[in-house]
């Protein structure tokens, strides 16, 4: 709770604390930011066309739909924060024979917490408990293409 007020309210108070903190809290706080959000990075509208890509039995017309996709977010601040992310993501993952996170991981963790419906999404959706199984599933995939691709060196930003 000291760490996340720090963030909010003083940078430099918060920059002392992460050298005490243990990094899951950091991580935490981070998820818990992104949660908090009230529209996820990716829009609601990119979110629904995301999941309707998820299903797209080719693999190629799929990567090239969420790659399109992507571009549709505003340029900033959505687009420059899931790239910074995911940038950020892939170089954790470049040490996960110390702290076990890898790509696949990180995906799990992170997938349901930048992508996500907005709130009035939920409110029309009834069968939300069977919906949202098979969503953690799309989301943790969708960062995954994302992180992959990302890792091997490809842009996951196009133009158009």
């Amino acid at each position: 709770a000291r760490l996340k007020k720090a963030y909010e309210t003083n940078p430099y108070e918060a920059e002392q604390l992460l050298k005490e903190c243990d990094i899951h809290s950091v991580a935490g706080i981070l998820k818990q930011y992104l949660r908090d959000l009230p529209e996820s990075l990716f829009t609601n509208a990119v979110y629904h066309k995301l999941l309707q890509a998820y299903n797209i039995p080719d693999e190629e017309l799929r990567a090239k739909t969420y790659l399109q996709l992507l571009t549709r977010l505003p340029q900033n601040p959505n687009q420059a924060c899931v790239v910074f992310l995911v940038e950020h993501l892939v170089r954790v993952a470049q040490f996960e024979y110390q702290n076990k996170m890898s790509l696949h991981n990180m995906a799990t963790v992170f997938g349901p917490t930048v992508l996500f419906p907005g709130q009035e999404s939920d409110k029309k959706n009834s069968e939300q408990l069977a919906t949202s199984t098979v969503d953690v599933m799309a989301q943790s995939g969708i960062l995954h293409f994302f992180l992959s691709r990302r890792a091997r060196g490809e842009p996951i930003q196009i133009s158009c």
